[in-house]
């Protein structure tokens, strides 16, 4: 089985494949097909190609990676219908999430009677953004157009043609740049809520801004993020649109960098954005050992009775578990309380229940305090899934595989042996039975999900997975 979690409609996603092995030691063919809806699941030899196969040919005792081009759809179409009562009842059958699972079939058109089901299982929801693609500005405003029948494209990408003379010419690059200039518009479909999103470009040869000359004034909100570890190589665009607004973001390729580094690409250059809705997120970025360093100092006066707490680290025991596990219970209560994140959503009695959890607690931290970690944790995570999310792009391209699984296991393999999983993780020859009765904090199980998100986009065995692998088999229990 292959569970996307959570997806929305119209959205390609294109990452998840299977692996079809010929066992046998005759050339066979092999049929692709489904259950699901017209246009809902294709399949294709590369993530990046949209050429559809139904058929693949496999020689004596090889295999192949299918990849699976899933858009999910919803219900019914969301082209306004006739009259106010219409699309009050269009807008509320499209809001509620569709628990789905559909089944790709594999058969052998030799063998008669050989057929293999994968199972597809996803949550489907209507997006709150609609991102659409724009080759200029045009006569009608990009932010008035009509979301529902211009659609979600099936390809988001822009192409620049930019000629290699006209790079090693700066005033004629420049120009070109400024004349090959596109745009990226994205909804907010709401009606009654704001949109938050971030916009993360590490890329190195294109720029991306906000262009407020084509937006309506005081729809969109914009901030830039310069600091932090993982702000990326370009300012981290934090932006607010107001209900049933758009912000434009205008797109054109960086000439002196393409011209600069003009020696590591030959004849292209392919690279991405990432954009995000984060309400769920935070909006600020923190180093990674700072957050959970503050979280655990947080409550160090109770601490100190258990495990010695200084300003490096604390050596991880059984007897500190159950301490650290009501300590991110307490981070998990204060989450709940205090979402969405905001000031003014932050009662006293998120507060005092963080810091009161204990007896032997007594001291009042300031409310600035409290929402400046639960700020930093929000982050930790959004960090997190923004590494795991450039790993798996990275990682189902041929040319980059390699190394995207050497860094994934450099990545993964700090988190969780970070002092706060070790605790729970434990020695397994050691038999502990005390830290065995110990809860799994809820608030570390994301955490965990998402380094099995990763490795289900290679099926294949692979030796490189196998430390990775090894850390997930130790982990998953928790998720039982």
């Amino acid at each position: 089985m292959i569970d996307y979690s959570e997806v929305f409609y119209h959205k390609l996603y294109q990452n998840h494949s299977i692996v079809i092995e010929n066992s046998s030691g005759l050339s066979l063919d092999f049929i692709l097909s489904t259950n699901a809806r017209p246009q809902e699941v294709s399949f294709s030899v590369s993530p990046m190609s949209f050429n559809e196969v139904s058929t693949v040919t496999l020689g004596a005792h090889a295999s192949m990676q299918v990849f699976l081009h899933f858009r999910p759809q919803p219900k019914q179409s969301l082209v306004p219908s006739a009259g106010a009562g219409g699309n009050a009842a269009t807008a509320s059958q499209a809001s509620d999430p569709w628990v789905r699972e559909l089944e790709v079939y594999v058969s052998c058109r030799l063998v008669k009677d050989f057929r293999e089901t994968v199972i597809l299982r996803a949550i489907c929801s209507q997006p709150q953004l609609m991102v659409s693609l724009a080759n200029s500005a045009g006569d009608e405003p990009l932010s008035q157009r009509n979301m529902y029948l211009t659609g979600q494209p099936t390809f988001l990408g822009l192409v620049f043609p930019m000629l290699e003379s006209t790079l090693s010419m700066p005033e004629l690059s420049a120009k070109a740049a400024e004349e090959s200039e596109k745009y990226l518009v994205v909804h907010n479909t709401k009606s009654d809520v704001n949109a938050r999103l971030a916009l993360r470009n590490d890329s190195m040869f294109f720029s991306l801004e906000i262009d407020e000359s084509l937006m309506q004034p005081g729809t969109v909100e914009v901030d830039l993020l310069e600091n932090g570890v993982c702000a990326g190589r370009r300012s981290t665009l934090l932006v607010t649109i107001q209900p049933l607004s758009a912000a434009i973001f205008r797109v054109k390729p960086d000439v002196a960098a393409l011209w600069k580094h003009h020696q590591l690409w030959d004849h292209s250059v392919k690279e991405h954005v990432t954009l995000y809705n984060i309400k769920q997120f935070a909006e600020h970025y923190q180093n990674y050992e700072y957050t959970w360093k503050w979280l655990i100092t947080y409550h160090q006066e109770s601490l100190a009775t258990q495990f010695s707490v200084d300003d490096s680290s604390f050596q991880p025991s059984g007897s500190s578990a159950p301490k650290l596990a009501e300590i991110l219970s307490d981070l998990e209560n204060a989450l709940d309380l205090a979402s969405p994140l905001s000031p003014r959503n932050l009662t006293h009695a998120a507060i005092q229940d963080f810091n009161e959890a204990d007896d032997g607690i007594h001291e009042t931290r300031s409310r600035d305090d409290l929402y400046q970690l639960l700020q930093s944790y929000r982050a930790l995570y959004f960090d997190f899934y923004y590494i795991t999310d450039e790993l798996v792009w990275y990682g189902v391209r041929g040319n980059a595989v390699r190394h995207s699984l050497a860094l994934a296991d450099l990545a993964y393999g700090v988190v969780f042996n970070h002092e706060v999983f070790q605790i729970f993780r434990g020695d397994s020859r050691s038999g502990d039975a005390a830290l065995d009765a110990v809860a799994f904090p809820r608030l570390l199980l994301p955490w965990v999900r998402q380094l099995g998100h990763f490795l289900s986009f290679f099926p294949e065995n692979q030796e490189a997975t196998q430390p990775l692998r090894h850390v997930y088999e130790q982990l998953r229990k928790f998720e039982l």
